[in-house]
C-alpha cells in the first residue's frame, strides 16, 4: 500500500497513538515532549496556510491546479476565473484553522483537543469548501 493512501487518517492515527501516551504514559503537561507532539497538527495546518500564502504572493492559483488535476470534469472559463481568485479565501480558512489549533493545545483539555485535531478540523475544511461552493453558485458563476 502506498504512503500517499494513508496520509488521510495520519491525523486520526497520530491522535489516538498520542491519547494512548497521555492515558498510560508517564509525562510532565509542561515538558517539550509533550507539548511539541500535542503542536504536530499545527505544524500541518501551517504548511498548508504558507502553501496558500505562496500561492497569493506568486498568482499561481493552488486551488484552480488542485480542482483541475482531481475534478474529472472540463471546466468553464468563469469556474477557473472563480477558483484562480479563491486562494486568498483558503489562506484566511486554513489560518484560522491553524490558530484553533494552536489555542486547543495550550489552553483546551486533551479531549477536546483529540476531538479537534482528529476530526473537527475535517468539519471545519468541509464547511468552508461548501461555503465556497454555495458562494460560487449563487453570486459568481451565474453572472
Amino acid at each position: 500500500m502506498k504512503l500517499s493512501k494513508l496520509l488521510p487518517f495520519f491525523p486520526l492515527i497520530f491522535v489516538s497513538l498520542f491519547m494512548l501516551y497521555i492515558k498510560f504514559g508517564l509525562f510532565d503537561e509542561s515538558s517539550f515532549l509533550y507539548v511539541s507532539s500535542k503542536m504536530v497538527p499545527a505544524v500541518f495546518s501551517l504548511f498548508a496556510v504558507s502553501l496558500f500564502l505562496i500561492a497569493v504572493m506568486r498568482k499561481n492559483s493552488l486551488t484552480l491546479t488542485l480542482t483541475k488535476r482531481f475534478y474529472k470534469k472540463e471546466l468553464n472559463s468563469k469556474e477557473e476565473v472563480f477558483l484562480a481568485k479563491s486562494d486568498l479565501y483558503w489562506f484566511f480558512v486554513t489560518a484560522f484553522n491553524t490558530l484553533i489549533i494552536v489555542y486547543l493545545t495550550l489552553y483546551a483539555s486533551n479531549t477536546i483537543w483529540a476531538i479537534y485535531t482528529s476530526l473537527g478540523w475535517y468539519l471545519y475544511l468541509f464547511l468552508a469548501l461548501t461555503l465556497q461552493i454555495l458562494y460560487g453558485v449563487f453570486n459568481k458563476i451565474n453572472r
